[in-house]
């Protein structure tokens, strides 16, 4: 009896396997193989996996009021069939173009008080999809004027940098600085002990907004006179920054290469790079005070175009 029972008991547990196993390939073959399916995408300059689920964008720095998803859907075992995203909550999908080699663009114009839901989906000839739900992000559109707070920020760092006043610039470095703000407070002050006649300028590019993160891109002339030498050394080019917005306060997050701020321990400090020319010239600080100008590539590590900036100006008033 007891042998019947067992033999019973074995036989139910290898159908249930059978069938499990059955489901668990179906399931993988149409639904999933995310780990052989890559996507890569931008979200107005901003690696959409920097975003947190909420982003706002202001009105006053979209260029034409329009925000680009841009993207690049790499396929795995089967070709890819088909882009879609959804700006409902998956309630209506629209198919985008594909212009070759799986790049994809979406151009969303958005309106103040509306909350957009989008998800993009990316399908290849299998039926199998991406992650959909972790491509989710809720867009907004603020017409506060932040640009204003974000031009005074930018200033009061510029000129304490210029002014060589550690404490002035730190008082706007949030405590929470990806680099360390004691590692930040030892380059500037290295920095300020090598160079005369310090000068920067800036442009902001383009600025996204994420929960109480500011997203910023900046494009910087530089020019720093050797306290050693005497010698000018002048660089350019396009940096990011993210900013920490604490009761309308903005303070700095994280900075990626190139640095303006910061540049004698870029290493410890830069939290990425910006997408600039490769072959660019950039100015790399040494521990000592020696100055070198490298090309861009030579500076950071990894892909430099990683992530896309857009680079224009705000439309003039």
């Amino acid at each position: 009896m007891k042998k019947s029972i067992v033999a019973i008991a074995a036989a139910i547990l290898v159908h249930l396997l059978l069938i499990t196993s059955g489901w668990c390939d179906w399931w993988l073959f149409k639904t999933s193989r995310s780990d052989e399916m890559s996507l890569s995408m931008s979200l107005d300059g901003t690696p959409y996996d920097e975003l947190a689920r909420k982003v706002t964008f202001y009105q006053e720095t979209l260029r034409s009021g329009e925000v680009q998803l841009k993207g690049k859907a790499t396929p795995g075992k089967y070709p890819i069939a088909r882009i879609e995203v959804s700006l409902d909550g998956k309630g209506i999908w629209q198919s985008l173009p594909i212009e070759g080699k799986g790049s994809f663009r979406y151009l969303l114009r958005p309106a103040a008080g509306v909350t957009y839901r989008m998800y993009v989906r990316v399908t290849d000839t299998s039926g199998a999809t991406n992650s959909v739900d972790s491509t989710l992000r809720e867009i907004s559109l603020s017409t506060q004027n932040v640009q204003q707070l974000l031009n005074k920020t930018l200033r009061e760092l510029v000129q304490a940098y210029q002014d060589k006043n550690a404490a002035a610039f730190m008082a706007n470095v949030s405590s929470d600085f990806v680099g360390d703000p004691t590692n930040l407070d030892r380059a500037l002050r290295k920095e300020f002990s090598f160079f005369d006649n310090i000068s920067v300028f800036f442009t902001i590019n383009n600025m996204t907004a994420s929960q109480n993160k500011i997203y910023v891109s900046l494009t910087y002339n530089r020019s720093l006179t050797s306290s050693r030498s005497g010698t000018v050394y002048r660089d350019s080019g396009i940096t990011d920054y993210t900013f920490i917005n604490t009761n309308g306060k903005l303070k700095i997050f994280s900075m990626k290469n190139p640095l303006i701020f910061g540049v004698s321990d870029a290493a410890n400090l830069s939290a990425g790079n910006a997408a600039n020319n490769p072959s660019s010239l950039v100015l790399v600080i040494d521990n000592k005070g020696g100055v070198t100008a490298q090309p861009y590539r030579n500076v950071v590590s990894g892909n430099t175009n990683s992530s896309a900036t857009i680079n224009f100006q705000f439309p003039k008033k």
